[in-house]
């Protein structure tokens, strides 16, 4: 099997010790594009990495007691192009008591609503939440323009509710991670087929073995050679959001472009008004001298 470039779907390069080292060997092994993922509103900002995607968002096991800011959140998204939003979602194992599992569904719809008004892709966390993110998503997707990605990680959901969001929405994709279960593969689109090392959590050595017990964006290539071999599949979607990531970049940097564009036509502006000012004042000047002449 051969593919170009890999792309590990979802991380949290926050948790290594040094994740610097972390992006180096990945991209040495041929991991072009890493997602890196929040769990709270702290801005990791890897801008200075060209082959990471940022996410920020509130992970339902980390909701804080204070209310939460989404005006800052705002202010990331609408200064940051390139920012894409997650983790978010539900976890109804973490979330056992019904006022826990009404804030965990407050805090996902809000999250979905910001991704949807600055157009970015997410990242969903559903644990034993299946029914209610569907009821969720009907409701939320309902006459929206959305068409970016929305990413279900490390994904366990039934054949019933897979069917349910690909009949919902033509941009679901399902990221797997080592965890996971060869026979969920049956009914997923492969098209549609992504994974991720969640590194530096969800460590399995049947996948990988690592003496530190981490998992690694490098192991998604063991992952992908085991589940093209299970479906006679050669290239899978990986290349997919390989492009689709590329394009975020590209997008962003159009953005910046266009902004600096616009710097520089105000900056002339000013400059051409400064030069008026100048040719007044000279002129102001020379009328003056004129005048004490005479």
């Amino acid at each position: 099997m051969f593919i170009e470039q890999y792309a590990d779907a979802h991380t949290h390069l926050k948790d290594y010790e040094d994740y610097h080292k972390i992006i180096k060997e990945s991209l040495e092994q041929g991991i072009q594009y890493i997602v890196c993922n929040s769990t709270t509103h702290e801005y990791f900002d890897l801008s200075q990495h060209p082959n990471i995607i940022n996410s920020i968002g509130i992970h339902p096991w980390y909701i804080p007691e204070q209310p939460i800011d989404y005006q800052y959140l705002e202010q990331l998204l609408d200064t940051n192009k390139n920012l894409q939003i997650g983790e978010i979602g539900l976890d109804f194992i973490k979330a056992k008591e019904k006022l826990q599992k009404k804030l965990q569904i407050e805090i996902f719809i809000k999250h979905m609503e910001l991704a949807i008004k600055y157009d970015r892709a997410v990242s969903v966390h559903c644990v034993r939440a299946s029914g209610e993110m569907l009821k969720i998503m009907k409701k939320i997707l309902k006459n929206t323009t959305f068409k970016n990605s929305i990413i279900m990680h490390s994904y366990n959901c039934s054949k019933e509710i897979t069917q349910s969001f690909d009949k919902l929405y033509p941009n679901f994709y399902y990221s797997f991670s080592t965890n996971l279960k060869i026979e969920n593969l049956e009914y997923i689109n492969p098209n549609k087929l992504l994974f991720e090392s969640d590194g530096p959590h969800q460590y399995n050595e049947k996948i990988v073995y690592s003496e530190l017990k981490q998992s690694h964006p490098t192991f998604i290539k063991t992952m992908i050679q085991i589940v093209s071999q299970h479906l006679n599949k050669p290239n899978l979607a990986q290349i997919s959001i390989y492009i689709q990531m590329k394009q975020y970049k590209q997008d962003s940097i159009l953005c910046r472009k266009k902004k600096l564009e616009g710097d520089i036509k105000y900056l002339e502006k000013v400059k051409q008004e400064l030069e008026q000012e100048l040719r007044n004042a000279k002129v102001e000047e020379m009328e003056i001298r004129k005048k004490m002449q005479t």
